[in-house]
């Protein structure tokens, strides 16, 4: 994923007053200020690197160095009304989370936050704020806000709405897919062997049984939500359902309520077989 940034310069609809100056899109309290986030994928789909940077705003950067502001990075699920909030030590974390927490792909809100009461009266020179904050006194409290980054939500996929769990009473080797509705999502028993090699391997042959799982997630839906109807139940009331169908679309990929639709075909271009390299002739 590409770094993205809250620029102070950058345009935006609404910004709300606030009693001290804050790092966002369209706020000009920081005049040549921005907050940079570089989202990096973690060691599993439920886990991210993320590092923070900010820049033109001395005052955030003081107060970070000094241990008065520190990293943050909320995670939420409107659906499943979800939230958590990662405090970080360093400006390099790593978020992960619960995906049997969530019913859709988890929203992210980088910030950089106070960690104690501080009165401070700005000197707009040192602090790198607007002429307009200069020889105003503030007070932060714990908690306050000092830079907000840019929401981001992952895209949705199959993987990203799938729970993997044990079944003790499989034998090994096995598997089944089966959907819970509230919220939306897949869910793959697999026996105790498959568990543990799915939780920590990776490569091509955890890649491809992945791709074999979901091959069954979209037959699953093609067979439950064939037909599309405006009653309750019908899979635009899953918002998890609404994203991954955007998706297929985006990717002019055959939907599961159209006829003739092939489950491992669209499993496999979404998640091509891992295949082993060729051998050299010697």
């Amino acid at each position: 994923m590409a770094e993205l940034t809250a620029r102070a310069q950058s345009a935006s609809n609404a910004i709300r007053a606030h009693s001290h100056p804050i790092l966002e899109t369209g706020n000009l309290s920081y005049p040549n200020g921005f907050y940079a986030v570089d989202f990096r994928p973690g060691a599993n789909r439920s886990s991210f690197r993320i590092a923070h940077r900010v820049e033109g705003a001395p005052l955030i950067s003081r107060l970070l160095r000094d241990g008065a502001a520190k990293c943050i990075c909320t995670i939420s699920s409107p659906v499943s009304a979800f939230r958590d909030t990662l405090v970080s030590e360093t400006q390099i974390q790593t978020v992960s989370w619960n995906p049997d927490d969530l019913g859709e792909p988890p929203l992210f809100t980088p910030m950089v936050v106070a960690t104690e009461p501080l009165a401070l009266e700005l000197d707009a020179d040192r602090e790198g704020t607007h002429p307009a904050w200069n020889g105003v006194s503030v007070r932060l409290r714990k908690g306050s806000r000092l830079a907000i980054g840019p929401v981001i939500q992952l895209q949705s996929s199959p993987l990203h709405m799938l729970s993997i769990r044990e079944d003790s009473n499989l034998s090994e080797g096995s598997f089944f897919v089966e959907a819970e509705t509230e919220p939306f999502r897949f869910v793959a028993k697999v026996s105790p062997q498959l568990h543990t090699f799915l939780q920590r391997e990776s490569g091509a042959h955890r890649y491809n049984i992945m791709s074999h799982i979901v091959t069954s997630c979209l037959r699953l839906l093609q067979e439950s939500f064939a037909e599309e109807t405006d009653e309750e139940g019908d899979w635009r009331s899953h918002r998890g359902l609404r994203a991954l169908s955007d998706l297929l679309h985006s990717k002019g990929l055959a939907h599961w309520t159209d006829e003739g639709f092939r489950p491992e075909k669209v499993a496999t271009y979404l998640y091509p077989l891992a295949l082993p390299e060729p051998e050299e002739e010697v």
